[in-house]
C-alpha cells in the first residue's frame, strides 16, 4: 500500500489555500496544498463534502476570481453562502440525493477544466472503484482527495485499487496526514520472513495533478510535512502534525 503514497515533484511551485495559520477553533482543517498550475489552469472549483467549513472555497474564489461549486447532501447552506460560491444540497455517488461528478458538471453548465476536491468521509473508495475516471480526467486539472481510515485492512485493499485506477490519468504531488484521525502501525512484508513497519496517519489528504498538465516528474525527496505550507489540522495545545518521514523510504 505504501508505495502508492510516494509523491512526485512536477517542477511547479506549491501553494496553500484555506487557513494558513491556526485560527478559528485553533486548527488548519480545510486547508490544502497544490501545485499552482492546476489552480491557474482551472476554470472553476468543484468541491464535495464541504460540511460547515468553506474557507478553502472562499480563498480560491478570492485569490483567483473564479466560481466555486459546492456540493453536500448532509448540510444546509444558502444558495450563495459567500460571493462567487454556489451551493447545491446534493452529494457525490449513487446514494439518495447524490449524483456523479460528470452529471453535476453538465447540469450546472460548467465549462472548461475544473479543480476537483472530494472529502466524503470514506465513500471515496467505492466511488472511485466504479466512476468514469477517464471521463473525469478530460474536464479536470487536478484532484484533492481525502482518504479515510487506512488502519482498516479492507480500506487498504480498496485504496490500492483506487490508486491503480487513478494513476493512469493523475500523478500524486502532495501528501499530508490529517492528525484529527491519529496514526496506526503499518506492518509490510518485504521478502521471505522480513517485515518492516511504519507509523502512518489513518486519514490522509492527497493532491493529484492531471497528467495532461504535467511536463516533468521525479520522485519527491523533500521532508513532509513541508514547513511553511503544511499545517496541523488539529492544533489544540501541543498537537503536532503527522510525521511522514517514511515517504523517503519508498
Amino acid at each position: 500500500m505504501l508505495k502508492y503514497l510516494k509523491p512526485y515533484d512536477i517542477g511547479v511551485k506549491k501553494v496553500r489555500l484555506g487557513p494558513s495559520t491556526p485560527g478559528e477553533h485553533n486548527h488548519g482543517d480545510g486547508g490544502y496544498v497544490t501545485p499552482e498550475n492546476i489552480l491557474l489552469e482551472a476554470s472553476s472549483l468543484v468541491t464535495y463534502g464541504v460540511a460547515g467549513d468553506i474557507r478553502y472555497e472562499q480563498d480560491f474564489q478570492k485569490k483567483y476570481n473564479k466560481t466555486a461549486y459546492l456540493f453536500d447532501h448532509t448540510v444546509d447552506h444558502p444558495r450563495e453562502p459567500s460571493p462567487g460560491l454556489l451551493f447545491t444540497k446534493e452529494g457525490l455517488g449513487n446514494q439518495p440525493n447524490c449524483k456523479e461528478f460528470l452529471t453535476h458538471y453538465r447540469e450546472h453548465n460548467i465549462k472548461g477544466n475544473v479543480m476537483l476536491k472530494i472529502d466524503i468521509e470514506g465513500g471515496e473508495f467505492d466511488y472511485f472503484s466504479q466512476t468514469d475516471i477517464a471521463g473525469m480526467s478530460l474536464v479536470t486539472t487536478g484532484l484533492i482527495l481525502e482518504v479515510h481510515w487506512l488502519q482498516e485492512k479492507t480500506n487498504q485493499e480498496k485504496f490500492v485499487t483506487m490508486m491503480e485506477r487513478l494513476k493512469e490519468f493523475y500523478v500524486l504531488t502532495h501528501v499530508h496526514g490529517n492528525n484529527w484521525g491519529d496514526t496506526f502501525d503499518y506492518i509490510e512484508k518485504v521478502s521471505g520472513s522480513k517485515f518492516t513497519g511504519y507509523i502512518v496517519p489513518r486519514v490522509l489528504e492527497l493532491t493529484f495533478a492531471n497528467k495532461r498538465f504535467v511536463n516533468y516528474m521525479v520522485p519527491d525527496t523533500q521532508k513532509y510535512p513541508i514547513e511553511g505550507l503544511d499545517l496541523p489540522n488539529n492544533a489544540y495545545p501541543g498537537k503536532v502534525d503527522c510525521n511522514l518521514d517514511f515517504l523517503n523510504d519508498l
